[in-house]
Formats: C-alpha cells, sequence, structure tokens
C-alpha cells in the first residue's frame, strides 16, 4: 500500500518537540506539513497556513494599522490599535473569548484541504491545539481523509489546560477548574462545556491516536474522549542517531564553544526555559548553586534555546545559549556536558532526554508523566525523587560521587540505539499508517 503522501498538520515544522517528530516523518514520507507559527524550514512540502487573508477585510486593516504603527510610520498608539484588532474587528470570537471557550476561530485552517498540494493518502496530525487550527474542521477533513492525531500533551482530553498535574476532573467532564492560567488559559471556567465541544467534534470524526508514551495513553483511557478514537497506540518518540551522537574529544569542545574545561557541566534544552511553567527553571538553578557549594566543584549550566544574561554565584554560572537550529551544533553541546538535568514539573515525552543519552549523557529527572519510560534508572540516568532543590543537590552529589561515568556512557547509547531510534519509529508509524489504511478500504466497501 502506498505510503508516499502524508498529509501532517502541525503548529511548526520544525520547532519544539511535536515539530522535531513531525518533521522527521515528513523526511521519511514525504507528502507535506502545514504549518502556522513562524518557522525557518523553507523545505519542499512544507506549506503555511494562512489565517490573515482568510479573515474579514476589518480586521485585516486593523492589523495593518497596527504595522504601521509598530513601525512607527503613523503616529497611532499600538495599544488601542491592538486593542481594536483583539476585540473589535472580530467581535463574537472576543465575546467567546470572553465567556472562557476555547479559541477555534482560525479561518485559514476551515478548510485544511485548500493547502495540499496533492490528494494524501492520509492525515496526520499533532497537537491541534487553540492558537493554530480551527478543530471543527476535523470532522470535514476525517470525511475525505483517514486522519491520525498524535496527541504530545492532554489537551485533546481536558477542558483548556495541556497538563492537569494532580487534577482529575477531566474523568469526569471537568468543571470547577482549580487553575484556569494553566496554558492554554482562558478567562472564565467553561471547561466544562469546552470538552462537550471537544468530545462532540473527536466523536463526529472518530480520528485514530497515537501517544508517545504509555504514561499519556493511560491518561487518556482514564478521560471521556477515549470513546471517540477507532483506536489508541504509543509510538515513542524517536532519535536520528547519526545526528545525535558520543563525541569522544568533550576537552577540544569545550574549547572550541569557549565552555571552562574543568568544571562539571550540566545542560538543559528547551524554549522559553525562564518562563516556561512546567519546566521549573528556578529549581534546577537552585539545585546546581547548592550542588556547587556543597561538593566545591565549579559547575556549568548550559541553557539551550533562548538568549539571557549568564546568571553567577559561588562556584556556579548558568550560560544561556540561544536557539539551536543547526544538529551538528547542538550534538557538540550535549556532548559538551557531563550530564543532562531535566527537573521538570510536567513534561510528556521531551526528545532532549533522548537525545542526551545518545549522546552518551546520562540524565537526572523527576519522574513525571512519560519521563520513566525514556530512563532505565541507575543504567542510563536517575529519578529523582523530591521537591526541595536542597534534597536534589544532595542525591545528586551522592550519586556522581560513585558512579562508573564510563559505562554509563555505553548504557545510555545502547538504550536509546535498542528502545529509542528513528528507524524503530518510522517502522512503528509505517505499520500503523497501514492497519489505518486497510480499515479504511475495509469501511469504504462496506
Amino acid at each position: 500500500m502506498e505510503l508516499t503522501n502524508i498529509a501532517f498538520i502541525n503548529y511548526t515544522a520544525s520547532g519544539g518537540g511535536a515539530g522535531k517528530i513531525c518533521s522527521l516523518l515528513h523526511q521519511s514520507f514525504q507528502g507535506s506539513i502545514l504549518y502556522n507559527y513562524f518557522d525557518s524550514n523553507s523545505s519542499k512540502g512544507i506549506v503555511k497556513i494562512d489565517n490573515f487573508t482568510f479573515r474579514n477585510s476589518f480586521h485585516r486593516t486593523c492589523k495593518r494599522l497596527l504595522e504601521l504603527s509598530l513601525n512607527k510610520k503613523i503616529p497611532i498608539l499600538p495599544r488601542l490599535l491592538a486593542f481594536l484588532l483583539n476585540h473589535v474587528s472580530e467581535p463574537i470570537r472576543s465575546i467567546n473569548i470572553c465567556l472562557g471557550k476555547e479559541d477555534f476561530c482560525f479561518p485559514g485552517t476551515s478548510n485544511p484541504s485548500r493547502y495540499l498540494l496533492n490528494e494524501p493518502t492520509l492525515v496526520h496530525a499533532h497537537n491541534l491545539f487553540p492558537s493554530f487550527f480551527d478543530f471543527h474542521s476535523l470532522k470535514a477533513l476525517s470525511k475525505k481523509y483517514p486522519v491520525l492525531i498524535t496527541a504530545h500533551d492532554c489537551w485533546l482530553m481536558t477542558g483548556h489546560c495541556a497538563h492537569p498535574f494532580d487534577c482529575n476532573r477531566f474523568e469526569t467532564g471537568c468543571g470547577n477548574c482549580p487553575d484556569l492560567l494553566i496554558p492554554p488559559a482562558i478567562i472564565r471556567d467553561n471547561t466544562r462545556q469546552n470538552l462537550k465541544v471537544k468530545n462532540r467534534i473527536l466523536s463526529s470524526a472518530k480520528p485514530y491516536l497515537a501517544t508517545p508514551s504509555k504514561w499519556l495513553k493511560d491518561m487518556f483511557l482514564r478521560s471521556k474522549v477515549i470513546e471517540s478514537f477507532q483506536e489508541i497506540r504509543v509510538i515513542p518518540n524517536g532519535v536520528n542517531t547519526e545526528d545525535f551522537f558520543p563525541i569522544l574529544e568533550k576537552k577540544a569542545l569545550r574549547i572550541k564553544h569557549q565552555i571552562e574545561e574543568n568544571a562539571l557541566i550540566f545542560s538543559f534544552v528547551g524554549n522559553k526555559i525562564q518562563s516556561n511553567p512546567w519546566k521549573s527553571f528556578g529549581l534546577m538553578i537552585d539545585t546546581l548553586k547548592i550542588l556547587a557549594q556543597i561538593t566545591n566543584q565549579r559547575i556549568i549550566f548550559l541553557c539551550i534555546g533562548e538568549d539571557g544574561e549568564p546568571i553567577e554565584s559561588h562556584n556556579f554560572k548558568c550560560q544561556f545559549i540561544g536557539h539551536v537550529n543547526e544538529v551538528q551544533f547542538l550534538n557538540e553541546l550535549y556532548n559538551c556536558s557531563d550530564f543532562y538535568l531535566h527537573l521538570a514539573k510536567a513534561d510528556t515525552f521531551p526528545n532532549a532526554v533522548l537525545e542526551a543519552q545518545s549522546c552518551g549523557i546520562p540524565v537526572f529527572a523527576n519522574p513525571v508523566c512519560g519521563i520513566p519510560e525514556q530512563i532505565e534508572q541507575d543504567k542510563t540516568g536517575w529519578l529523582l525523587k523530591s521537591s526541595e532543590p536542597y534534597q536534589f543537590a544532595n542525591q545528586i552529589k551522592s550519586i556522581i560521587t560513585s558512579c562508573n561515568y564510563d559505562n554509563l556512557q555505553q548504557a545510555c547509547r545502547d538504550h536509546i540505539l535498542k528502545n529509542f531510534s528513528l528507524e524503530k519509529m518510522i517502522r512503528s508509524y509505517r505499520a500503523f499508517y497501514s492497519e489505518i489504511l486497510k480499515q479504511n478500504i475495509k469501511e469504504n466497501r462496506n
């Protein structure tokens, strides 16, 4: 069965965790990627969804005036124009947002088929959350093509949030939300109705579902939306092990990238590191500051994915390295590290944890969400159970003074090659695509 024209839909063509997976699949199956947010990727078959052209003329006029004002070509206050743009130009949308309804008003994606370069055999969507996709279009899309959704977080099963943490209200249909500010934030509690709308759309579309972790699959099985999917399957994210591999000359790499040669190096990769509510940046900083004190060891923390001024204290330095597009550069930065640190409050199945291990870098992490599925305890890393930086620091100190680092490096690499290679992920998706198409043909015949 032909699988060379898959249409992928994602908010970005290559950025972020979901974007990376989407891009890797696109390279393997050809077809096209439809995306909305800015992306530097201009490869063949990658198409930007245009929400602007399909909005009403008044909206477009307000936006052009705003752009002119921001460029100081006309003396009109940007805040006033922003108000007009966000509230006056699209009154129904503004009212819905004020009522706490999730925002599906994206005209460019009301008919995603208009962007498809060729007739796809299957549509594979990633994270169809608000801010880029008109969720209502899913029903019409599923009538034309078989649809598979890979969920990279919990948004599909909740009344608004991407990660419910300890909240179990999604099991009973949401409502009485304990935290409306968890992204994607809403103004007032309309979570019960939002989830009903999602469930109604999913029930009419009957898509297939994939999750990168068993943890996320279990969350869906507990949710109100699970019966809306035809099938759910766990397909772990994969790493291109030819891009991410161990480099033995750490000293030479550190000299090349102007990183202190004799320091103990920890690294972390993520977007909006300092402001992301799930990444626990402050906790990581405090932990490493304490570790530097109790070990009397110079410690460098490489934060990859955001620019910023260095943070320094006694024996400790946090060094920010901006967004890295070049895979070779990112691989070298991983290899400059001694350990990878990931103390997130929530993270479904972070690619960076896999990439670090593929480079032979052991991982310290919080045992949240799907992360325990990525690490072999005491072999490729350590799951640290705590919420206090002093406890984290003491655990890390105890481990690094007693571990056999050389054995850990090889174990990390072998672990990824065996369980999380790109090839394994591609085979799994290829098999699932084929099964979906066979089932679709059978249903059409009947």
